[in-house]
């Protein structure tokens, strides 16, 4: 669809007074204490900015207490969440004000912040801003008045872009791509898809690979063990019990989606190996590959040297030392 502004609400039902039609899709439920998504007779369609992407999701299903409980006295900004691995929508809010800037504010815990740099939405996380996909529906003041944010951007960007559906295998999985700096992207029902053609830049479906969550700051080319169900964390060879799964290859702080890679050659400028080619390889107690053989703890062997700069990854089972 193409829409004349980034980030914002495309849609949504009015009550069609002229010449000032006022909005009728949020409605405030069990005195106050909850907000109802109202999609009867018209939908809302709000779209989202992700870097050089954009999606459109659009509610067509009346949503009962989509948001609360909330507390009298208190302001809320209520959004839209689409989660970056699974592509499900949820409802939230936040008692802080978001932020439209290009750089960053103060750090509070669950402060939003539109970082206009890299045309996303970001939320304060342990320490960090971390990546996310929301659009706020209104302010809920003092848990009583609702001022519905305005058709249009959120973001003062009247940048036209096409934004498209983010688009589902069989089994209800959305589909992504990697682009060249390993982030990942929902491709859309407005992806490009090119074959065969060496003036123009094709996308690289991953419909196999398998997007994590870290549970902790990751630095590129650390290794990686399971801590829960799609959830990483660095490796150790003081771990007995966790055995290592594979590499990541960018960094990735608490909360952030990636992929890790489970063979293959990788290559790290900053690596500078004086063994020889074929020397085996290991992981020490931070997650870093090392020639140490272990002692203690647990032994897993995870590759073999190439280059100075090039390994093989290639992880055998963990075998748990006495």
């Amino acid at each position: 669809m193409r829409i004349p502004f980034r980030h914002g609400l495309v849609r949504y039902q009015t009550d069609n007074a002229n010449p000032n039609p006022n909005p009728t899709f949020l409605q405030p439920v069990n005195g106050g204490s909850f907000i109802t998504l109202v999609v009867s007779p018209d939908p809302t369609i709000l779209t989202f900015s992700h870097g050089d992407s954009d999606y459109l999701f659009e509610e067509r299903v009346t949503v009962h207490k989509a948001w609360g409980e909330f507390e009298s006295g208190k302001d809320y900004w209520l959004y839209w969440d689409i989660d970056l691995k699974t592509g499900e929508r949820t409802f939230g809010s936040t008692e802080l004000e978001p932020i439209v800037a290009p750089t960053a504010p103060s750090g509070l815990d669950d402060q939003h912040w539109y970082d206009k740099r890299s045309n996303s939405m970001k939320v304060f996380h342990r320490g960090r801003f971390v990546e996310r996909l929301r659009v706020f529906a209104a302010k809920y003041s003092a848990g009583t008045v609702l001022e519905h944010y305005n058709l249009g951007t959120q973001v003062v960007n009247n940048t036209t872009c096409y934004a498209g559906t983010i688009l589902f295998n069989d089994v209800g999985k959305p589909i992504h791509h990697v682009n060249g700096k390993r982030k990942s992207r929902f491709v859309t029902t407005e992806s490009n898809f090119t074959t065969h053609a060496s003036d123009s830049t094709s996308i690289r479906l991953e419909a196999d690979v398998e997007f994590i969550s870290a549970v902790d700051n990751i630095a590129a080319f650390q290794l990686v063990s399971y801590h829960g169900t799609d959830q990483v964390g660095h490796a150790s060879n003081t771990d007995t019990v966790r055995t290592i799964i594979g590499m990541i290859r960018e960094d990735l702080f608490v909360g952030e989606i990636g992929t890790f890679i489970s063979t293959g050659y990788v290559r790290n400028p900053n690596w500078n190996w004086a063994e020889d080619a074929g020397t085996r390889l290991f992981c020490d107690g931070t997650g870093q590959v090392t020639t140490q053989i272990p002692q203690s703890g647990s032994l897993q062997e995870v590759g073999k040297i190439v280059s100075p700069t090039t390994i093989l990854l290639d992880i055998k089972p963990m075998i748990v030392l006495e």
